[in-house]
């Protein structure tokens, strides 16, 4: 998986941001990157001809080669563009270029700079949301507590089958539409249809858009490193999303896992069910073992043929919400799928055999039972022939009290009492 550039993912929660010159307000919904989105909403309609107007203004520090920033733009009329200053020198305007606001989307690009250490300043921000930030890196820009970010058409994730790519604009329902990252998706509906990636890490998620809008269910195999984990998601009539018509959601957590060790993983992610849905990635997310990208392993690129799959695990039918949430394992109906660590594989021949064993102990339980009240009953016929002249003081066989639990030699030591 050699590479000429990556791309590290920078949340609005990382302590690399500064916003001023008041307190922003944060959305906690789970179409943000990691559940929040920053944004001044006491800009909220300010123009760039109004002298009173303030305005919304925040600082970005990062170690890298470029900076983007991606999130909502502000409705009309707020201004539609930015005030940008870059490592202190002089602030120059750029526009957010949306032909039609309120738009979720990449509004900043900076130029490319030396690798290092940057700092961007943002002034004139009138509403707009700040949801995460792109860093390019260099060859030597540090690594180590980043999490990279993979799009859709990266090389190293491979596609088998019936993929296309699209360019639509999401449907976002009661939020702003918009645009996936770096504006593409690749999508299927087709069970069969496979994806393969392969990275050195300790963690890995897969995000994509989910839709709202469809009454059906899709399913999916998640397998790493030959270990297999089955996730479906389900929309139906009276799921929460679909009656307030919460539209498509961006940045959908499809699976996660984490805690991985260190080194050298596959993933490969198999269609098994679409009824009425499409399964649409749209990123990968991994955070790297490797200190740079001088440093990044060659990993060879497998195809899917060459990747074997051993179905393990439980599955779970999981109805995706859009619950407000600051995090992807917020406890919800519809929650995306999470692992710890690899799932291990059950072993079948000891559930067998234990299963066969008590099915044994069982039925020997049972003879003993029927043996010792077929005694009992012999025992009490032979005590009323042995009884028959006793004296009007012996019990009489209606007199005589069995339970099925009482033991042989109760019985016998009657019979001895009354000779």
């Amino acid at each position: 998986m050699a590479s000429n550039s990556l791309s590290l993912v920078l949340d609005d929660t990382s302590g690399a941001f500064q916003f001023g010159p008041r307190a922003w307000a944060n959305s906690s919904l789970v179409q943000w990157y990691g559940g929040t989105s920053v944004f001044p909403d006491f800009a909220a309609g300010a123009t760039s001809n109004s002298s009173s107007a303030v305005f919304g203004s925040f600082l970005v520090t990062f170690q890298g080669t470029s900076i983007a920033f991606v999130g909502n733009t502000p409705a009309a009329p707020s201004s539609q563009s930015i005030a940008v200053s870059i490592d202190g020198g002089a602030e120059y305007e750029t526009s957010y270029d949306d032909p039609t606001p309120q738009s979720y989307l990449q509004w900043y690009q900076s130029p490319t700079l030396p690798e290092g250490t940057h700092t961007i300043a943002v002034n004139q921000v009138a509403g707009t949301s700040l949801d995460y930030a792109i860093v390019t890196v260099g060859p030597n820009t540090p690594l180590t507590g980043k999490t990279i970010l993979l799009d859709n058409e990266d090389p190293a994730i491979q596609y088998s089958g019936g993929w296309t790519r699209n360019t639509d604009r999401f449907d976002a329902g009661n939020l702003p539409d918009g645009l996936p990252y770096h504006n593409s998706t690749h999508r299927s509906s087709t069970p069969g249809d496979i994806i393969t990636f392969r990275f050195q890490g300790t963690s890995a998620q897969i995000y994509g858009i989910f839709s709202w809008f469809n009454i059906g269910i899709l399913s999916a195999t998640y397998t790493l490193d030959g270990t297999t984990v089955p996730q479906t998601y389900a929309v139906a009539t009276n799921t929460p999303e679909f009656v307030s018509n919460q539209g498509e959601a961006a940045n959908f957590l499809l699976f996660s896992y984490n805690n991985l060790p260190a080194g050298d993983h596959t993933l490969v992610i198999n269609i098994t069910r679409c009824v009425n849905q499409t399964f649409i990635l749209d990123y990968i997310t991994y955070s790297p073992s490797f200190l740079n990208l001088a440093a990044m392993p060659a990993l060879p690129v497998l195809s899917p043929s060459s990747v074997s799959i051993v179905p393990t695990g439980s599955s779970a039918t999981n109805t995706p919400t859009a619950t407000s949430a600051t995090t992807s394992t917020t406890s919800q109906v519809g929650q995306p799928g999470t692992l710890q660590t690899v799932s291990k594989k059950v072993p079948i021949a000891a559930i067998v055999g234990g299963v066969v064993g008590g099915i044994l102990l069982i039925f020997a339980f049972l003879c003993l039972w029927i043996r010792i009240r077929r005694s009992k009953k012999e025992s009490a016929k032979s005590l009323m022939q042995i009884e028959g002249d006793e004296s009007s003081h012996a019990p009489s066989y209606s007199e005589l009290s069995f339970s099925s639990n009482l033991p042989l030699f109760t019985i016998m030591g009657e019979r001895q009492h009354h000779h």
